[in-house]
Parts: structure tokens; C-alpha cells; sequence
């Protein structure tokens, strides 16, 4: 094996010195193909493995420059080279396959590096999950595809790796840069189908992706390399595929005239391949060069502009540091010598300079970091003494440039620079970089290093830095450097989306948290602490004292929670983020980057006893133990009680899963169900969730969740019986439990459910009969369209999904079911639909109830799924999840708590309907009119299609679950301004006619 190695060490050595006919001899036996991407030229790619096995080269470009030669793949114009299929090229184990690789692109997606075989048979190194995951893998004759992978923001970081995938001895293994990436144990007497074989792709999957990158090598092997072999190999080849160049000290200072032709340019190491600042660095279309060289006084620079096409060079005569240089084809130069300051230096095809130097700080804590916390750029500096000069010429223009050190920093041994060349071209409107950037050139952090060592520096271009892009509203304003240092709190509506991001509005109020709310109601409001020039260490809000009337009535501080919000990282893919707000947490001492937004939730729950009036107190800021501001809370306390809606039936979803193992308590599910009594819930979902259904159905009852009239649902009715359903409802009616409705047939959608829910009702028709103080049970289940057409007159509750037209109220009503809604894709995130789902959609469309999935949902049915999210709540996607449950806390998010304020909506609307009907009926015609005039205003504007509707101008974000995350309001939805004036003239009006009625 040892020789196998050589060999292949050996060729690699003699293609990097440019023989692109090296000999191999007869003691190559383990070598089947090696290919030479040294050649530079040509439209086949030669094996030089002396087997024979060229291959054709279709499209892809040959490239070479300082950092090697190559191959370069573009993904859009589907490169790839194909070597034809031969007997020899059947690898069976043991085998090995390498490549040689660099890519910046985030565009790799179902790709094989290499692929022998056929598109689903044989082996190869599989690329994919926008250039992040690769593996590798095998397809035995045994009809199994054996393969393994693992993902790494490495691959598209600019440099170039040695991947390698090894199968022998019951191995497969997959090497990344000389170590093990990742392995799996396969047969040892694998055998490979090569059935369908077309050959060897680099670069391609027939019928799917193409690479966009660079390959510098390519080979198969007959044998298994080792791990030690592998190192063996990358140690011996990595110089030749690295990213540094050595730049040479000048005996002799160039003439600065625009020719580049002194003896200093001869030789010297290029600065080549320059990038667009686009976010896949893709190769510039406009060639740029540039060498640089120093001596005791100055470094120097040179640069080639070319331009292929021929483009009218555009830069005008002006005066040094004129501003409107960057209207003008320009080179660019950054020279950062020290932490914190760096040297710009523009230098336009019309020889016109404008220097500056820029100060600066990047900050690295709160939910931008890498950006600019303080910036300040001196245009009033001038480089002086530098020499610089231009020269035009047909195809592009030439630049020379000499520029003190003592302007910039000693080149003495070990002093260590960040430097970065740029260029625009005015035409094209490219603008390219020898560091690969994305969006901006001012990216000191991101520039390559420059470390001198006596006669030489070492350069060593930068690597592409993974991004993903804030898409946070905002988010690219949001630094304000300018600003001073003095904190802004600010009270804002709980409707309104918020981030790190959110700035007061001109409605928003400095100084007063005001709120409305009747006997027994919970009322929410938000305010914002926002850090501008410098950063909040320990942040706390503290109730000053109880909430008093003029007249000294009290409400305890007690009655009040505040909660911080926490900000959720969203990932709309792997290019994209943004941060929402989600959980409400238990205050804690709160950290606030520089230039970022907090929110915090109150919530007042008025007592049942509570005299109605105006009751104040006040709100105490802190950060560091000293006051930072104050904020007036004022509480309009009505003098009435909110009524519920007759038989309205509110759930939400609360699968066993949904709690974590060791919660699954008695105690822990009263405490869920108290929390949904308190939410406004009037029934609950029943599954085992470990307890005996005797235990749950005690907690049930004893937390007393359920409303009258509305059934309980009994999941996993449909896996029991008759017998157990006899036995179970005996036991409801000793032990005065809730009723019962039996869930038969989830989603009855296809013909093999609905057979099954036909089955299910033939036992439960039998079951009425032959138990007639059990003929009146009910049954429910979650149904659709095609459900409800097949089997709507068994069932006696229609759980349909939401958004549904009036056209399904009035079915139900006339076949006399109850309608109920749920909605899987409400998210807890989103406050303003969840209020409007509850509250408003469900008065107007006059249906008996309404749901979500779900209560708490870690997004998987593993018992160890909430260890997961418990590790990293902030990074976790719970798109389901309206609470987390926690041993110590139930936390609810901004969705929960709208869910509240929407069935409370609904209430002040029953209430005011029922003494609307009361008035008519004591005779008061005046007053009943009035306050129909009053239902019918508010009421009128709501759309029935508005939940529906708000769900498609989600997805039509095109974002990753838009029409979950990001559903909007549009004609007869309600903003936060509308919900306000929509409460006070209920409140208004109820308190009118109760008066009126008294009387």
C-alpha cells in the first residue's frame, strides 16, 4: 500500500511541476485513474494514470494563477467533465476515490464530486445541502445503498480540501483534509452494482446538480488507504492546494510610471481570481491582478484591470479625495496595520487619489455582531508622499502605486497586517474583491493576512465567511452610531411584531402603560428598554407598589407578572435568518447589546372583587442597580363581569409528547389545565400521557377546566371498544366526570379511513342500542370536504380545519352538527392572528368552537425530544409549541396570550348581545337598538374570509413556512389601534345598557 501512495504522491509532484505526460510504470498496479488538471488547455481532461482513461471536458473552464491550476465548474452553464465507461473503472472494495476541491458557492445541491456508475448504482462522494453536506456512498448488489455523511460550514469557505472516501474490510469512510470526517461499518463481502454504468462524472449527477467550484485532482484507487495513508497524502500535496503566496522584498525600488515592467514585478506572486461581493463570491466577469512587493520605505502596488469585452474605461479628471470617485472605474485598497484603524486608499483609471483613514470598533455581543459599533472616518488624512500612476491601454488599464510606511506601519519580522484589494468596473457595475465579501468592501474583521518575515510576507487570502443574511426588519439600519448613550423605554402595542430591532413609533407613549379590563380579566400590555451607544448590564422592572384608586382602593403588586420576551432565531434557510419574539420568560437579570430592543410583557389579572375605578402605580427601570427610567401604569377597572358564549367549545391540542417524561404527573396535569382555564379553555384533548385514564379524568374534573355542555374528547376512543366504552362512561357517571365525546377516525380523508370510520360507527350505533343510557355519547373527529361528504351525518362534532367559507356553517346548521375549527399552522409568534382566530372569525361566522395544535409540541414523538430543545430554546424551531412546559414553569408565548385576549373579544361581544336581548325584553326598544347600532359597526368590517385570507398572504412571502409564521392582516383584520377602539366602545356600551337596565 505503501507504494500505491508513493505513486500517487509522486505523479501528483510531477504534475504540480508541470509534466503533463509523467510515465507511470507497471508497479502502479493499484492507481486506476489519476487526471491532470495541471494541462491548462485542451477539451479533455488526460488520465495519467497510463490506463487510458480521458474524459471530456464540457464547458468547464481552465484556470491558473498563484493558488494553483485547476478546473473551474459553473453550476449555470452545467460543467462537468464525462470519462467513458470501462471494466477497469468497476471499482469493488477495497477501493479509494479523491478529489481536490474549492468552492464559495452556496449553490451545491444534489451533486456527486465524483460519481462511478451509473445515476443510483455504483460509488462516489455525494455534495449537497447548499454546499454544506456531503457523503459518501455505495450501492451493493444486495439492493442496499450504503452511505454516510455529516455537514460542515468548511466546504464553501474558499479553500481548497482534500476529500477522500475509502471502502474495504467492512469499512466506508469518508476523509475531509486528512482526518476522518465521518465512517460506518458495511459488509465485508460487499459487492458493488454497477448496472446502468455510464462512466465517470466529475462535477455532476446525471439528471441533477452541477458543481459550481474549482477541482484540482481527481483519482481512483484499487486499494483501502489507511487513515495514516490519507494524512500521508494531504501532507504531501496540501502545499501545492493551499491559499498562501510568498511575496518578495524589492533590492530595488520599481519605477512608479503605470507600465509594470520593472525587474520588482518580474516573478512575483499574484493576487488573482478576485470575487464578486455577492453572497456565493462568485468568480468576477472583469480579470483583476495585482502583485505587491516592499522594501525599508514603502509597499508597493501593481494591478492589472483587464477587460475582455472591451468596455469603455469611465473615470473623470478631478481633484485628490474628491467624494465622486466612486462614480469612476477605481481600484481600492485596504491597509489595516493595527486593531481598530484601517487605511482606504481609491485610486481611479483617471489617476485621481482620495485617501482616508478609519477608526473603528466591531461589536461582538447582542444579534448583529460583526458589524460596526462605532465608525469615523478622517478624509482629512493624506498619504504623503505617496506616488501612484495610471496607465490606459486597449482591454483594461494598468496601476502603480508606492506608499510610505511611514504612513502605515513597519514591515519588521512578525509584524502581521489585514489587507484587502477591490476593484469596480463603472459598466458593468461589478464591483470585485481579492477577499471574498458579501455586500461590503468595509470588512476589516474579513480581509486577508499579510505577515512579514525579513526578506519575504506571507499572504494568505482570506476565507469565505458562512453568512446568513438578518432579515430582521430593519436590521440593516439599525445601528445607529451616532446616537449618544441614553436609553429609550418606550410602552407599544403587544400586537405589533416586534425584535432587537423595534423603534419607538410616533403613537408609541414614553411615560404611561395604559389598560382596560373588566372583573376576573387578565390584560396584557408591552413596553421596550432599548440600549443605543452603550450596552445595559443587568436590566430589571420592578413594580413600585400595589395598583391604588384616588379613593384607596387596592389591587396587590402581586396581580401583576412581568415577563422578558425572549427573541427566537428564525432560519429561513441556510441563507437567511431572522429574529422574533416568542416565549414570555420569567424576569431575570437582562443583558442589552448596544443598539438593541427588549421587550417586556405585563400582565394584570383584576380580582373578581375588585371595585371598579382608576387604579395607579408605577414601574421602576434599572440597569446596574440604578434607575434608568420610569413608566405610569394606569388600570381602567370596569364595573362588570365578562359572559360566556352558551356551549362554545375552546381547546387546544396536548399530546402525551407534549409533555416531557418526567412531568407526566397528576400534579403537572392540573397545573396544565389551570393554566388553560385561565387562558379562556372550556374543554381539553385526553390522551394517556402515562396515567391511568381514571387519573386524568379525575384531574379533569377537579381542575374544573370544563364549561357545561361541552364534551371532553376522548383520544384513542377508536383503539379501544365497546366494552371499554361501556366501562369508561359507567365511570363518568359515578364519579360526576365531564361528558365525553369519542374521538373516532382521525382526518377520515381517504377511502381506507373512511371504511374504518364506517366500521367504527356500525360498533357505535350497536353500542346505543344495546346501552340506552348511553344512546346520547358523541362523536368527533378532526374532518374535511371529502369527511364530512362520506360520513358528516354520523358524526355529531365537525372539528374542520379553519378558513372554511360560510357555505359549511350553513351545512352544519342544517344538518344540526356542532362546527367546530382547528388550525395546525397558527403560530405562536404571531399575536394579532391568534386574537382574531379566537375572538372575532369565530363571532362572525357563528361557529361553537375553536382549537390549535398545540398546547406544547417539541416537534417530534421521542421521549428525549425536549432534552434537545431544552439545550438550546433560542435556536430551536417549536413551530407548534404555544407553551413549554418546564419543571418549574409553564412559558407561555405571545401566541398563548393572545389566544386569551381573543376569547375575551368574543365575550365582551356575548356579553353585550345578551343585554342587548335583556333590554328588548324589559321593554327598553331605545336602548336595544342602540347597542344593535353599536354590534352592528364593529361587527360589519369583520370578513369572514379574513383568517383564510391572512394564511395565503403569508406563503406569498415565499419564505420557509411563511403562511405559518407570517400571516398579515388585510381587509377586515384589525391592528392594534382597531382592537383598542373595538374593546372601549364595547366596554362603553355594556356599561351603558347595565345602567340602563338598573333603572
Amino acid at each position: 500500500m505503501k507504494n500505491a501512495v508513493a505513486v500517487l504522491v509522486s505523479v501528483s509532484q510531477l504534475l504540480i511541476a508541470g509534466s503533463a505526460h509523467a510515465q507511470v510504470t507497471t508497479s502502479q498496479k493499484d492507481l486506476v485513474a489519476l487526471w491532470d488538471f495541471a494541462a491548462g488547455k485542451g477539451a479533455t481532461l488526460r488520465d495519467v494514470s497510463g490506463h487510458g482513461h480521458d474524459g471530456q471536458i464540457v464547458g468547464a473552464e481552465w484556470i491558473a494563477g498563484s493558488w494553483g491550476r485547476g478546473l473551474r465548474f459553473r453550476r449555470s452553464r452545467r460543467n462537468r467533465v464525462k470519462v467513458e465507461d470501462a471494466p477497469g473503472l468497476h471499482l469493488q472494495p477495497p477501493y479509494s476515490m479523491g478529489v481536490w476541491f474549492r468552492t464559495t458557492s452556496s449553490r451545491n445541491n444534489a451533486l456527486y464530486l465524483i460519481k462511478n456508475g451509473g445515476p443510483f448504482t455504483g460509488c462516489g462522494i455525494y455534495y449537497y445541502g447548499d454546499s454544506r453536506a456531503m457523503y459518501v456512498d455505495a450501492k451493493g448488489t444486495d439492493k442496499k445503498l450504503y452511505h454516510i455523511g455529516g455537514s460542515s460550514q468548511a466546504f464553501l469557505d474558499g479553500r481548497w480540501h482534500h476529500v477522500v472516501s475509502t471502502c474495504g474490510s467492512g469499512k466506508q469512510r469518508l476523509f475531509v483534509d486528512g482526518k476522518v470526517f465521518v465512517e460506518r461499518t458495511v459488509p465485508v463481502d460487499l459487492v458493488l452494482d454497477y448496472s446502468g454504468t455510464s462512466g465517470i462524472h466529475l462535477g455532476h449527477w446525471q439528471g441533477n446538480g452541477y458543481l459550481d467550484g474549482t477541482m484540482g485532482k481527481a483519482y481512483l484507487l484499487n486499494r483501502a488507504l489507511t487513515p495514516e495513508e490519507v494524512r500521508a497524502v494531504f501532507d504531501a500535496e496540501q502545499e501545492a492546494f493551499n491559499d498562501r503566496v510568498t511575496i518578495r522584498r524589492t533590492a530595488r525600488r520599481p519605477r512608479i510610471d503605470g507600465r509594470i515592467d520593472d525587474d520588482c514585478w518580474k516573478g512575483q506572486a499574484t493576487l488573482d481570481h478576485f470575487t464578486k461581493v455577492d453572497y456565493d463570491s462568485s468568480p468576477a466577469e472583469k480579470p483583476t491582478t495585482v502583485h505587491l512587493s516592499f522594501d525599508d520605505d514603502n509597499l508597493y502596488v501593481a494591478a492589472r484591470c483587464d477587460d475582455p469585452d472591451g468596455s469603455t474605461i469611465t473615470a473623470s479628471p478631478r481633484k485628490r479625495d474628491d467624494p465622486r470617485v466612486i462614480e469612476d472605474d477605481r481600484l481600492e485598497l485596504f491597509l489595516s496595520t493595527r486593531n481598530g484603524c484601517y487605511h482606504h486608499l481609491t485610486l481611479t483609471a483617471a489617476n485621481v487619489l482620495r485617501d482616508r483613514k478609519c477608526d473603528f470598533e466591531i461589536e461582538r455581543n447582542g444579534y448583529a455582531p460583526g458589524g460596526f459599533s462605532k465608525f469615523h472616518a478622517d478624509t482629512s488624512w493624506d498619504c504623503a508622499r505617496i506616488q501612484t500612476a495610471v496607465q490606459k491601454r486597449d482591454g483594461g488599464w494598468l496601476a502603480e502605486m508606492a506608499i510610505p510606511l511611514s504612513e502605515l506601519g513597519d514591515v519588521k519580522e512578525g509584524a502581521g497586517w489585514r489587507v484587502n484589494v477591490a476593484r469596480f468596473h463603472r459598466q458593468a457595475k461589478e464591483t470585485s474583491s481579492f477577499s471574498p465579501l458579501f455586500e461590503r468592501l468595509d470588512q476589516p474583521a474579513l480581509f486577508s493576512s499579510l505577515r512579514f518575515a525579513g526578506a519575504t510576507a506571507v499572504l494568505e487570502r482570506a476565507t469565505k465567511k458562512p453568512v446568513s443574511v438578518d432579515m430582521t426588519p430593519r436590521a440593516k439600519t439599525n445601528y445607529d452610531i451616532g446616537s449618544d448613550a441614553k436609553p429609550i423605554v418606550f410602552a407599544n402595542s403587544y400586537l405589533a411584531r416586534g425584535s432587537y430591532t423595534t423603534l419607538p413609533d410616533s403613537g408609541d407613549n414614553h411615560r404611561t402603560l395604559r389598560l382596560s379590563a373588566s372583573l376576573g380579566e387578565f390584560e396584557p400590555a408591552t413596553f421596550s428598554v432599548r440600549a443605543t451607544a452603550r450596552e445595559l448590564h443587568n436590566v430589571r422592572v420592578e413594580v413600585v407598589a400595589d395598583l391604588k384608586t384616588d379613593r384607596g382602593d387596592v389591587i396587590p403588586a402581586g396581580e401583576i407578572e412581568i415577563r422578558t420576551v425572549e427573541l427566537w432565531r428564525r432560519q429561513l434557510n441556510t441563507r437567511q435568518h431572522m429574529y422574533m419574539e416568542r416565549f414570555l420568560e420569567k424576569q431575570t437579570a437582562l443583558e442589552i447589546a448596544r443598539h438593541t430592543t427588549r421587550r417586556f410583557w405585563l400582565t394584570v389579572h383584576v380580582p373578581e372583587r375588585a371595585r371598579a375605578g382608576l387604579y395607579r402605580t408605577r414601574l421602576e427601570i434599572t440597569a446596574g442597580g440604578a434607575p434608568i427610567s420610569n413608566l405610569d401604569v394606569q388600570l381602567q377597572v370596569l364595573p362588570f363581569r365578562l359572559q360566556q358564549a352558551a356551549g362554545m367549545g375552546y381547546f387546544m391540542y396536548l399530546p402525551t409528547w407534549g409533555i416531557p417524561p418526567r412531568l407526566r404527573t397528576k400534579a403537572y396535569l392540573k397545573k396544565i389545565f389551570l393554566d388553560m382555564r385561565r387562558h379562556g379553555m372550556t374543554t381539553a384533548t385526553l390522551y394517556p400521557y402515562g396515567l391511568p385514564f381514571e387519573s386524568v379524568m379525575d384531574v379533569l374534573r377537579d381542575s374544573r377546566l370544563m364549561t357545561s355542555g361541552v364534551p371532553a374528547i376522548w383520544l384513542g376512543a377508536d383503539a379501544v371498544g365497546p366494552d371499554r366504552w361501556k366501562a369508561v362512561l359507567d365511570q363518568a357517571r359515578d364519579k360526576k366526570w365531564p361528558e365525553l365525546a369519542l374521538y373516532l377516525q382521525d382526518e377520515p380523508g381517504d377511502q381506507e379511513r373512511i371504511d374504518n370510520a364506517k366500521r367504527l360507527f356500525t360498533l357505535l350505533n350497536q353500542f346505543r342500542q344495546q346501552y340506552p343510557e348511553h344512546r346520547n355519547v358523541r362523536a368527533t373527529t378532526a374532518i374535511g370536504s371529502t369527511g364530512i361528504k362520506a360520513l358528516g351525518s354520523q358524526y355529531d362534532i365537525w372539528i374542520a380545519g379553519a378558513g372554511f367559507d360560510e357555505a359549511l356553517v350553513k351545512k352544519s346548521k342544517r344538518m344540526g352538527k356542532l362546527l367546530w375549527s382547528y388550525d395546525c399552522n397558527l403560530s405562536p409568534v404571531d399575536a394579532e392572528s391568534a386574537r382574531f382566530y379566537f375572538g372575532m372569525w369565530c363571532w362572525k361566522t357563528g361557529i361553537k368552537g375553536s382549537a390549535l395544535w398545540a398546547y406544547a409540541d417539541p416537534g417530534s414523538t421521542s421521549d428525549a425530544a425536549w432534552n434537545a430543545v431544552l439545550k438550546d430554546v433560542v435556536n430551536t424551531e417549536l413551530h407548534y409549541s404555544f407553551v413549554r412546559p418546564t419543571p418549574v414553569d409553564l412559558v407561555p408565548t405571545i401566541g398563548w396570550e393572545a389566544v386569551r385576549e381573543g376569547i375575551d373579544d368574543h365575550r365582551y361581544l356575548t356579553t353585550l348581545s345578551n343585554l342587548i336581548d335583556r333590554a328588548a325584553e324589559k321593554g327598553l326598544s331605545e336602548d336595544a337598538r342602540r347597542g344593535q347600532r353599536v354590534m352592528l359597526e364593529l361587527t360589519d368590517k369583520i370578513d369572514t374570509n379574513g383568517h383564510r385570507a391572512r394564511n395565503q398572504r403569508g406563503k406569498a412571502t415565499g419564505r420557509r413556512l411563511g403562511g405559518h409564521y407570517d400571516r398579515t392582516p388585510g381587509p377586515g383584520g384589525r391592528g392594534g389601534g382597531d382592537y383598542g377602539h373595538f374593546r372601549r366602545r364595547l366596554a362603553v356600551e355594556i356599561t351603558r345598557l347595565r345602567e340602563s337596565l338598573k333603572r
